[in-house]
This record gives structure tokens, C-alpha cells and sequence, in this order.
């Protein structure tokens, strides 16, 4: 059985990467997967030329099965379930390590589906660039950013979609994602992610996509998207529901058939929803990211709604380790990743025919 073609869409949370991999799996030829988060939350990156040992293998196999069926959130409660058919994967092939159990996942389902790429969304793989192409050299990445406003804003309501008609989504989880979102923090992360991505600007396998410009111009940025994969475009690949905006869902909406893509998304933050030391305190981090993509600096002054974000950070950053931990293999190796990713960014990264 020929190996499958992979595409990883990365990114910073709340960039538009789910959106993507919906759209990108409306394609006749591509099968999207969930958000696996196979390189942290299964697996060690540095251990994954290990050769595994059999119920390890099974383990993790039966984990990759098992966010697949059901969904991260459910995977989280329900980790130490073992399917038969990861005891047949292994029984095929005897002496596996992560990279190779990884890729016989993907080889199964998109074979499964009929189709001839594998389509995976996690974000944070954006951290593991490096593992993910020594261990499969053709891999394809495409790179979502979003103006961190736009993100900010996202991240700020999205605790609140458990609310708004979401309800496989836990109470933990909501709690976890109202204790991530800080202004100074959320700065942090997408700084690092997008740094990460500029890194491979003028690398052939990869391609940067901003948010923006897929709201705006969807059919013209698709087909350079598929012109980049190397497959033709096709008209129903903008046909995916109207869900997943922490902005926008509510209970209403969740019975409704429409599809399509919402133009008006990009400049949401404008229109308020962060005050003006949210807004200071996150550009405090990213504006130098921001000017290299063309982002405008919005100019706040010293607003006086800054002080108590800046007194509340310390007692964030402690809750947010405390809800995060058990959720990755290491979350010590996890945090020291982010800050390593915060590096200097080579300035020859602007010029590339695949930065749209």
C-alpha cells in the first residue's frame, strides 16, 4: 500500500486553521482529519524514532483511533481505551516507532475514505516542524495567520461556546480556555507560532495563508492553495457550514444548513469586543511581527484599563498550568518550546512566491 501525501495545516490557535481543513476537505481528493495532537499529547517529538514496544504501540494507535471517532474533548476523558484494530496494525508490522505508527494511521483512513491526501489541523504542530519533515521530507504545510487582534478576540469569547449551543464542549474545557486568555500571554503564543512558520517562508513545502485575505478573496486564495498542493480546484470545497466562530455561534444556529464564509469575520475586532489595554498590552508583544505582515499598529495611548490586566497576570499564567497539566506528555517541555520559538526572526523571510 502506497503512502499518502500529507498536507499539515498550522498555526496560532483561533487563525482560521479549522476553517481550512473544512474546506480543504470538501475536496474529492482529500481526507481532513481532527486535530490529532499526536506530537504532544500522545507522543514526545524527540522520541519518536524509538522503536516502540508492543503495548506502547497499541496504545498510542488506539489513542490516534480514538480522538479520530470522537473528538479531542471526549478523548481527553476516556484516554486508556484499546481498539482491536490497533493490536492488527501492530501484529502487520512488528518493529514500529511513533513516526511510523503516525503515518500508518493516516495511510489507513485516507485509504479507508478513497481518497489520496491526508489532511491534518492541529495548530501546535507549527512547534515541530523540524520532527515532522525529518520523519516525512515530502510533507506539505500550510501556515494560517490572523491579525492577533482577531485572534485575541476569538480566544477572549471562546470559553463562552459552551453556552452558545456547544454543549459536548466540558465545563473544564470552558474553564481551561477563560484562564488561558490574557492579552500578554495570548501575545506570547502567537508571536512564537508565527515566528516559527516565517522561518520557512522560502522553503517550496510550505505556504502562508493569511486569514484575511481567505475571507476576502476565498476562491482566488483557494486556487493558489490547490495550485500549491497540486490538485484542481473545486467549486464545493466552499461549501462548509456556518459554525465554529466563537463571535458568532449561538444556539440558533446550530440546527441550520447554511454553508459558506463569513467576509465580515476579519475586521470583527474593530468593531470592539477588546478594550484599549487589551489591545495595548497585545501589541506590546506583537507589533514587530505584526509590521512584517502588513498588520496597522492601532495606537492606544497608556490606557489606564492596562493596570489591572498586568496585576491579574501572574494568577492567570498559575491557573492556566494547573488546568493545562495532564492534558500534553510534558508540560514543562511544552513551555520551554513556546519560549524557544521567541527567538530572532531572519529578515530574509519576506521574500517568497508562496506568502499570500
Amino acid at each position: 500500500m502506497g503512502k499518502v501525501k500529507k498536507i499539515f495545516i498550522v498555526g496560532s490557535s483561533r487563525s482560521g486553521t479549522t476553517m481550512l481543513s473544512q474546506i480543504l476537505g470538501n475536496h474529492s481528493e482529500i481526507f481532513s482529519f481532527n486535530e490529532l495532537h499526536f506530537f504532544e499529547q500522545i507522543t514526545l517529538p524527540e522520541d519518536c524514532a524509538k522503536e516502540l514496544q508492543k503495548q506502547d504501540a497499541i496504545e498510542k494507535y488506539s489513542k490516534l483511533i480514538n480522538i479520530q471517532a470522537n473528538g479531542l474533548f471526549k478523548f481527553i476523558e476516556s484516554k486508556n481505551i484499546i481498539y482491536k484494530e490497533a493490536d492488527l496494525i501492530y501484529s502487520q508490522n512488528s518493529k514500529l516507532n511513533s513516526n511510523d505508527l503516525f503515518d500508518e494511521f493516516l495511510n489507513f483512513e485516507v485509504k479507508k475514505n478513497k481518497k489520496k491526501y491526508a489532511c491534518e489541523q492541529t495548530p501546535t504542530n507549527i512547534f515541530y516542524i523540524e520532527n515532522i519533515l525529518k520523519a516525512y521530507p515530502d510533507a506539505l504545510f500550510i501556515h494560517m495567520v490572523r491579525d492577533p487582534r482577531g485572534v485575541l478576540l476569538s480566544q477572549k469569547n471562546r470559553w463562552r461556546r459552551r453556552f452558545k449551543g456547544e454543549n459536548d464542549i466540558p465545563i473544564k474545557q470552558s474553564l481551561r480556555n477563560f484562564f488561558n486568555y490574557h492579552p500578554y500571554i495570548n501575545g506570547l503564543l502567537w508571536t512564537a507560532s508565527v515566528k516559527k512558520g516565517l522561518k520557512y517562508i522560502n522553503d517550496p513545502r510550505f505556504f502562508l495563508l493569511q486569514f484575511e485575505n481567505l475571507l476576502s478573496e476565498p476562491e482566488t486564495y483557494l486556487r493558489k492553495v490547490c495550485e500549491f498542493i497540486g490538485i484542481t480546484y473545486e467549486s464545493k470545497m466552499l461549501e462548509i457550514p456556518l459554525v465554529g466562530s466563537s463571535n458568532n455561534k449561538n444556539k440558533n444556529e446550530t440546527n441550520t444548513k447554511k454553508t459558506g464564509i463569513r467576509p465580515f469575520v476579519k475586521d470583527q475586532w474593530k468593531a470592539g469586543g477588546i478594550s484599549k489595554g487589551e489591545i495595548f498590552i497585545n501589541q506590546l508583544i506583537t507589533k514587530d511581527i505584526m509590521k512584517k505582515l502588513d498588520y496597522p499598529y492601532v495606537k492606544t495611548g497608556y490606557p489606564l484599563s492596562a493596570i489591572p490586566l498586568f496585576c491579574i497576570l501572574p494568577f492567570k499564567i498559575g491557573i492556566s498550568v494547573l488546568f493545562n497539566l495532564g492534558r500534553v506528555k510534558s508540560i514543562r517541555r511544552v513551555i520551554l518550546n513556546r519560549l524557544k520559538s521567541n527567538n530572532n526572526l531572519n529578515g530574509k523571510s519576506r521574500a517568497s512566491n508562496n506568502y499570500i
